[in-house]
C-alpha cells in the first residue's frame, strides 16, 4: 500500500478517537444541560438558571476536597481582594457583638477614614447608610461599607457601655491591609519590630501572605538589621496562608542555596516543579531565627517554616501546623467575574516529605511542620 494511504488512514484513525474522546466528555455536559432544563421546566419551585447553574459547579468540586470550591459572582470580587491586600472600605475589622446583635468595630486600620474619624475598638455599629446591622447578615453589611473609593457613608457610632449614639459620615478609600506588624506601635503610628522589653531581639509577625507582604517582610527586616538585633522571632501564628509566590519569595530572604519547596501532582512521585534559593538574601544568615506556629498556621506558613527548619535556618516553637499542603489554581470564568478554584498539586517540603495532611491521616503520620524537639 502506497505510505500516502498509510499516512491517511493513520490520522483518519486519529481523528476518530479525538471525535470519540470529545463526544464522550460533551455527552456528561450535555446531560447535565438537559438536567438543568428539565428542572427549570417541570420543578414544582422555580428556580434561576443562574442558581442551576451555580449549584451544578458546586457539586461536581464539593465532592474533591475542602479546598477545591466555584467562587460566584458576588463572590469573587472578596476574594481578589483577599490576595491583593487593598479595596475600597472604611478601614476595620468587625465582628458580631453577642449581646446586642449589632456589628462591632474590632480593630481600626491605622491611617484609614475610620482611624481618622476616632472610630475605635469596641464601638457598636449601629447601622450603615440609614440601615441598622442588628441580626444583619454578616456579609450584606460589609457589602455596604465597601465600595468605590472617595463615595461616602454614614454611620451611626455608640461607643461601649454608652447609650447614645453619634453619626459619622466617612469617604472611603483604597484600603492596605497591613499583614507584617510589630511589637507595638512607635509614636508615628508605625510597628516597631524588636521587642520593647528586650530591644536587642527582633520581632516580626506575619498575619497573611498577600500580594504585598513581602514587600512589607523587607522592610521590616531592614528595621530590625539597622537595631542590630541578636536574634529574631517570626510569628506565624493563626496564619492560613495566602500566596505561594509570597512563600517562596519570603522563603528566599533567609536562605542562600538549596530547596524552598516542590509540587507534585497525581503521581507523588514526580516533581512537577520546584522552586530554589538564589542567594539573595535579605536578612543576615549568622543572626538566629526562631519561628512560632500554631495548629492553625496553614498552607503558604508551612512552606516557609518547612523550608527554614529542613535547610537549618531556623527552629520551630509552638504546636504542630495545621497539614493544608496543596496547591489551588484559579481558573476564571465571565471575563474575571466568576473563577473555579480548583486542587491541582501537592507542597513537599525539602526533606521529600508531604506537608499535606489527608482525611485518613492521624496524630501518628507525618504531615504538617512538627516544633523542633530540642526545644
Amino acid at each position: 500500500m502506497p505510505i500516502r494511504n498509510v499516512m491517511v488512514i493513520i490520522l483518519a484513525v486519529v481523528s476518530s478517537l479525538a471525535c470519540h474522546a470529545t463526544a464522550q466528555r460533551n455527552h456528561y455536559a450535555s446531560l447535565v444541560s438537559e438536567g438543568m432544563r428539565i428542572v427549570s421546566r417541570f420543578s414544582l419551585k422555580e428556580v434561576p438558571e443562574r442558581k442551576l447553574y451555580e449549584d451544578a459547579m458546586n457539586g461536581m468540586l464539593n465532592s474533591l476536597d475542602p479546598y477545591s470550591k466555584y467562587i460566584g459572582v458576588e463572590n469573587f470580587e472578596a476574594f481578589r481582594e483577599s490576595l491583593d491586600q487593598e479595596f475600597g472600605g472604611l478601614g476595620f475589622t468587625v465582628g458580631i457583638d453577642e449581646e446586642t446583635q449589632h456589628l462591632v468595630v474590632i480593630s481600626p486600620v491605622v491611617g484609614s477614614p475610620a482611624y481618622k474619624a476616632d472610630i475605635q475598638a469596641g464601638d457598636l455599629i449601629i447601622s450603615v447608610a440609614g440601615k441598622t446591622t442588628k441580626r444583619m447578615k454578616f456579609e450584606d453589611a460589609v457589602g455596604l461599607m465597601r465600595g468605590k473609593p472617595g463615595t461616602p457613608v454614614t454611620l451611626k457610632i455608640r461607643p461601649p457601655g454608652s447609650t447614645e449614639s453619634r453619626t459619622v459620615k466617612v469617604n472611603r478609600a483604597a484600603i492596605q491591609v497591613e499583614n507584617v506588624k510589630g511589637d507595638e506601635r512607635n509614636s508615628d503610628d508605625g510597628w516597631q519590630f524588636v521587642l520593647s522589653d528586650r530591644p536587642e531581639i527582633g520581632y516580626i509577625r506575619i498575619d497573611s501572605f498577600g500580594e504585598l507582604t513581602t514587600e512589607e517582610l523587607k522592610s521590616a527586616l531592614r528595621e530590625v538589621t539597622e537595631q542590630q538585633a541578636l536574634g529574631l522571632i517570626i510569628d506565624l501564628r493563626n496564619n492560613s496562608g495566602g500566596l505561594l509566590a509570597a512563600a517562596v519569595e519570603m522563603s528566599n530572604m533567609f536562605i542562600e542555596s538549596g530547596q524552598i519547596v516542590s509540587t507534585r501532582g497525581r503521581k507523588k512521585d514526580i516533581i512537577v516543579r520546584e522552586w530554589k534559593a538564589n542567594s539573595e538574601t535579605e536578612f543576615s544568615t549568622s543572626v538566629p531565627i526562631v519561628l512560632i506556629v500554631n495548629q492553625y498556621s496553614a498552607s503558604a506558613t508551612e512552606i516557609l517554616a518547612a523550608c527554614l527548619q529542613d535547610n537549618k535556618r531556623a527552629a520551630v516553637l509552638g504546636q504542630r501546623t495545621f497539614g493544608k499542603g496543596t496547591v489551588q489554581n484559579i481558573f476564571q470564568f465571565e471575563n474575571g467575574r466568576s473563577a473555579l478554584k480548583l486542587t491541582t498539586a501537592s507542597y513537599w517540603r525539602p526533606s521529600g516529605v508531604n506537608i499535606h495532611r489527608d482525611p485518613e491521616h492521624t496524630l501518628e503520620d507525618i504531615w504538617g511542620v512538627s516544633p523542633d524537639e530540642a526545644l
